[in-house]
């Protein structure tokens, strides 16, 4: 049984509470990116709206907001059933859970 326990937007997912979404889909296997670039597709964000991309985890800002959104994305143990948590930063640092790791050039 497919179920995308998703927001229905890009403007949903910045005004929901944080939380976990889902998405199970017995119809296609995927691994964690895979799942995260659906999730995205599927709330309608576009590369204007991400910050930082590190495969499984995403962080989006939107002016009109002001705090950042961190998306996680990882598996249940097989390649159809993914999960999506949710939290947010705020857009000065301050009270951040997550800070992005820095771009370092070797």
């Amino acid at each position: 049984m497919d179920d995308y326990n998703i927001p229905d937007d890009l403007l949903g997912l910045f005004k929901g509470d944080p939380q976990t979404y889902h998405i199970y889909d017995s119809d296609t296997d995927m691994d964690n990116i895979a799942a995260m670039i659906l999730f995205l597709d599927c709330v309608g964000v576009n590369s204007d709206y991400v910050e930082v991309d590190d495969g499984t985890q995403v962080i989006l800002s939107h002016e009109d907001f002001p705090y950042h959104i961190c998306i996680d994305s990882y598996g249940h143990g097989d390649f159809s059933r993914h999960a999506f948590d949710v939290s947010r930063i705020k857009n000065d640092g301050s009270g951040a859970d997550f800070i992005p790791p820095l771009d370092i050039e070797e």
